[in-house]
């Protein structure tokens, strides 16, 4: 896409750090993938109805390789998923530490779009972030408390990814 221009940043709060990449994602790239996720309605609706594995998915690779550009970081992928955070969805402060995750080393998010109110990323450091369509952000989720203010208005779609050494 002509003008797309990636742009990496770093938001460290109270020992908190994030990296983020503006423009990782097209914004046609977004759109393909909004497609694909369930859109729900308002409510608390359990994760498993909110999110499909994407795994196998070469959007996998693309990230892997972003990561290896710009933490210089070799990560072999755990677990991804497609997610929607519906209006009134959020997801409390915590690490990745049990659960399943617990040999996660990284986290990403491709955030897909940004027209919804609430759904911050948030962390224990303070950190409260509103999410950019089209950006990826990487950060340590086995050491640094984070999680999704709640949704207030629309539904907030993203692609998490779970990392490991």
């Amino acid at each position: 896409m002509k003008g797309r221009k990636e742009k990496m940043t770093t938001l460290n709060k109270n020992g908190d750090k994030v990296v983020c990449i503006e423009n990782f994602l097209s914004n046609k790239e977004c759109l393909k993938w909004i497609k694909k996720i369930p859109h729900l309605g308002p409510g608390l609706i359990g994760w498993k109805h909110r999110s499909k594995d994407i795994t196998k998915s070469p959007v996998v690779k693309k990230v892997q390789d972003g990561i290896k550009k710009y933490l210089k970081k070799d990560l072999k992928i755990n677990d991804a998923q497609a997610v929607i955070w519906n209006e009134e969805s959020f997801s409390a402060l915590h690490v990745h530490t049990q659960g399943g995750r617990d040999n996660t080393e990284y986290n990403s998010i491709l955030y897909l779009n940004d027209n919804f109110e609430g759904g911050r990323f948030i962390t224990q450091g303070e950190i409260r972030m509103k999410p950019k369509r089209g950006m990826l952000t990487i950060f340590d989720g086995r050491k640094m408390y984070h999680g999704v203010a709640p949704v207030t208005k629309g539904s907030r779609f993203a692609l998490n990814f779970w990392w490991k050494k």
